[in-house]
C-alpha cells in the first residue's frame, strides 16, 4: 500500500500520462515501488546482480546497473518523476555533496535521486527513522536538520509523514520507522529551511490516514483522457465519505463545547458570589489528582505578591451530607488564602467562588479530568489516573484530546496507563530521579504495551523487566525494542507459562563467544574500506593537481580510478552490513535459546550454535575468496 499510494502521489494519478514521460527508481530493488507506474515509462537501476536479473525480465523500459551512491551523470533532471527507498545505514566515510558532507547513506542517495528529478517534477522518497524535535519546535539538530534543511531550500517539500514500521511498513518486508517525503518541483531559487513543528507532525499508523494525507496533495484538476479508472472512482468515494466523517467531527466538537459550558441544557456553575471561608473546606484525596494537596511553589507565589480576588474565583461543591462547600478547583489559591487569612487577612474572611452545578460524580469527574488539565501540571500520577477516569467513562479520542495534548502526550499515557502505579517506571518518572535511568520514558512506554499486548504480564513482571533493563549493565541498556519484544514473547507464549513465577530475564550467559569472531571480520572490512578511503583521497588529490596543471587525459583517467573506488568502498560497506547482521542473527539465537527455557540450554544446544556461527563465517570467507 505504501508504494501504491507513493507512486500514486508522484504521477499525480494519471492514468495514462504522455508518451515522452519517463519515471525513475535508482535503487529498485526488485521492483516493488514502482508498482504505480507503467512500466514501459519506467527506468529502473540496481547494482545487486541478482536483482539486476529480475528487474530485466519485468517489462521496463531500460534496467541499468550503475552505483546509487554516485552521480547519475547521464540522468541530471531527466524524469518527470522519481521514486525511491534507498538502504538505511551509515557511511563508513562522509562524501561531500554540494557544500555539505553526509554521512548517512539514504540521506545521500536520496540526494542523488533528487538530481535525476526535472524542476517541474514530482518525488517520493522514503528514508529510515522518525523526524524529532527540540525545545524550540525545531528539527533535533544534527544530520536531519542539515538534511531537511537541505530539501526545504532546494526543493517544494509538499508533506514528510512519519509512518508507524511495525503497524504500516511491515508490508514491506520490515518493522522500521519511516519517513515518506513528498516533494513537487525544484524551487527556482535557494531559499528557506525546515519548518517549526506543527499539528501534522504526528505518527501516521494506519493506511486511511496516509491515504487522506497523500489524496490532499495530488492535483484535482486533472482530466483523464479516458474515462475514470478504478481507483478514480475509489478517490473520490474515499473523499466523500472523509468529509462526511470531517462533519460529523466537527458537529460533534461543536456539542462538546456546548455541553462543556450546558450540560443538560443547564448551567454547570452560578454566579460569582462571596462565601464566609468557615464554610468552605477542602477534600483532596477525592476532588485533587495531584500528588500533594497543593502546589508550594503557587502558594509561595500568591503569598509574596498578595492574593487578589479579581482573578479566576476558586471553584467548590456543594456537599449536602456534610453542609459544607467542598474546593474542587483552586486548591492553591484556597491554601494561600488560608496562611494569609491566619497572619491577619481578615479581607480573606468572605472567599469569591463559583458552585459547580451536579452530583458528587459530576463534580469529582470536573476536578480530575477537566479543571487540573488547563491549570499547572499536576504530575504524571495525575495525569494517568485522570486518562483513565476519562477512558472509564468512555471518552472517544477527540474528547480526550481536549484534556490531554498533544496527541503524542496522550499516546503515552495510553501506554503508561498499564503499568503498575505504585511500579518502578511510575514512580522515577514523576520524580527528579527520571534523569538518573537513560530511556526512561521510552522504555516504560515499551512494558506498557507489552503489557496490552501480554496481559498475563503482572506488576511483578514489571519490575523483573525493570531490573533487566538497568541492573543488568551495558546489555539491558543496549536493548532495543524488538529485542525486548521478542524476549518477552519467547518468555509468556509458551505451553507452561506461570504467572507467579518470575520471567528469568537474566538467564543469559555472554553471546560475544559465538559473534566475536565475526566481529573481528567486520573489524577487517572496516580496515579495508578505510584504507580505499585514503586511497580515493589521494586519487582526488591528483585531479586537483592536474586541473591546475592542464592534464585533462590525466584527469579522466583518474576520475575513473575514482569511480571503480568508490564502487568497492559500496560493496565493502554492503559486506559489512552482511557481517553485522550475521553477527547480530548469532547473537538472537543464543539469546533466544536461552530464553526459551526457566533453566540454561544444555551445553550441547550451545556448542551447536557456536558451530553455526562458525559454519558461516567459513561460508562468508570462502565467498570473499572466490
Amino acid at each position: 500500500p505504501i508504494a501504491f499510494l507513493a507512486g500514486t502521489y508522484v504521477t499525480g494519478n494519471v492514468e495514462f500520462p504522455p508518451k515522452d514521460t519517463l519515471y525513475f527508481e535508482p535503487s529498485a530493488g526488485n521492483g516493488l515501488l514502482t508498482i504505480a507506474f507503467q512500466k514501459q515509462y519506467t527506468i529502473v537501476n540496481e547494482i545487486d546482480e541478482i536483482r539486476l536479473e529480475n528487474l530485466k525480465t519485468q517489462g521496463y523500459l531500460r534496467v541499468t546497473n550503475e552505483n546509487a551512491i554516485t552521480p547519475f551523470v547521464d540522468y541530471v533532471k531527466k524524469f518527470d518523476g522519481v521514486i525511491t527507498n534507498p538502504p538505511f545505514g551509515s557511511l563508513i566515510v562522509p562524501i561531500k555533496y554540494d557544500k555539505f558532507e553526509f554521512n548517512t547513506l539514504d540521506h545521500l542517495m536520496a540526494l542523488r535521486a533528487l538530481d535525476t528529478m526535472k524542476d517541474t517534477g514530482r518525488a517520493a522518497i522514503i528514508i529510515g527513522g522518525h523526524t524529532s524535535w527540540d525545545d524550540k519546535n525545531r528539527i533535533q539538530a544534527g544530520k536531519n536538520r542539515i538534511f531537511f534543511n537541505y530539501l526545504y531550500s532546494h526543493y517544494n517539500v509538499d508533506d514528510v509523514l512519519n509512518l508507524d514500521g511495525h503497524k504500516l511498513y511491515s508490508r514491506q518486508g520490515t518493522s522500521f520507522d519511516v519517513r515518506l517525503i513528498l516533494i513537487s518541483g525544484r524551487k527556482k531559487q535557494i531559499e528557506g529551511n525546515a519548518p517549526l513543528k506543527t499539528a501534522d507532525d504526528i505518527v501516521i499508523d494506519s493506511f486511511d490516514e496516509l491515504l487522506t494525507r497523500i489524496i490532499a496533495l495530488i492535483p484535482e484538476n486533472y482530466v483523464s483522457p479516458r474515462p475514470p479508472s478504478e481507483f478514480e472512482v475509489r478517490k473520490q468515494k474515499y473523499i466523500a465519505m472523509m468529509n462526511e466523517q470531517a462533519a460529523e467531527k466537527q458537529l460533534k466538537a461543536e456539542n462538546i463545547d456546548q455541553n462543556i459550558e450546558h450540560p443538560k441544557g443547564r448551567e454547570r456553575f452560578s454566579p460569582v458570589r462571596e462565601i464566609d471561608r468557615s464554610q468552605i473546606t477542602t477534600d483532596p484525596k477525592t476532588f485533587q489528582g495531584r500528588q500533594s494537596a497543593y502546589a508550594n511553589e503557587t502558594v509561595d507565589k500568591i503569598i509574596g505578591e498578595g492574593f487578589d480576588k479579581s482573578q479566576d474565583p476558586i471553584i467548590v461543591w456543594y456537599d449536602e451530607l456534610a453542609r459544607k462547600y467542598v474546593v474542587i478547583s483552586g486548591h492553591s489559591r484556597w491554601q494561600a488564602s488560608q496562611m494569609l487569612y491566619d497572619r491577619g487577612d481578615k479581607s480573606l474572611k468572605m472567599m469569591p467562588v463559583k458552585v459547580f452545578i451536579g452530583d458528587k460524580d459530576d463534580a469529582i469527574d470536573y476536578a480530575v479530568i477537566e479543571s487540573n488539565r488547563s491549570g499547572k501540571s499536576e504530575g504524571m500520577v495525575s495525569d494517568i489516573l485522570a486518562y483513565k477516569k476519562a477512558m472509564n467513562k468512555g471518552m472517544n479520542k477527540l474528547e480526550l484530546l481536549r484534556y490531554f495534548k498533544p496527541e503524542s502526550y496522550l499516546n503515552l499515557l495510553k501506554d503508561l496507563s498499564l503499568l503498575n502505579i505504585n511500579g518502578r517506571f511510575i514512580e522515577y518518572l514523576s520524580s527528579a530521579s527520571e534523569q538518573s535511568f537513560p530511556y526512561l520514558k521510552r522504555n516504560a512506554q515499551w512494558v506498557g504495551n507489552l503489557r496490552r499486548i501480554y496481559p498475563q504480564l503482572t506488576d511483578s513482571h514489571e519490575v523483573e523487566i525493570f531490573d533487566y533493563l538497568y541492573k543488568n549493565g551495558s546489555i539491558g541498556l543496549k536493548t532495543t525494542k524488538e529485542t525486548l519484544y521478542n524476549l518477552i514473547d519467547r518468555k509468556v507464549m509458551t505451553i507452561d507459562f506461570n504467572p507467579s513465577k518470575p520471567l528469568n530475564l537474566s538467564n543469559m550467559p555472554s553471546v560475544n563467544v559465538y559473534s566475536d569472531p565475526i566481529r573481528e571480520q567486520v573489524k577487517e572490512v572496516e580496515r579495508e574500506i578505510a584504507d580505499l578511503s585514503r586511497q580515493r583521497s589521494q586519487k582526488e588529490e591528483l585531479v586537483a593537481r592536474a586541473k591546475n596543471e592542464g592534464m585533462f587525459d590525466a584527469i579522466d583517467r583518474i576520475s575513473k580510478q575514482i569511480s571503480d573506488i568508490n564502487i568497492i568502498i559500496l560493496r565493502k560497506i554492503e559486506e559489512k552490513q552482511r557481517l553485522d547482521k550475521m553477527a547480530g542473527q548469532v547473537e538472537r539465537e543464543v539469546s533466544f535459546d536461552l530464553f526459551s527455557t526457566p533453566e540454561p540450554p544444555q551445553s550441547r544446544n550451545l556448542d551447536l550454535l557456536k558451530a553455526k556461527a562458525k559454519a558461516r563465517l567459513r561460508l562468508l570467507v570462502l565467498k570473499r575468496k572466490v
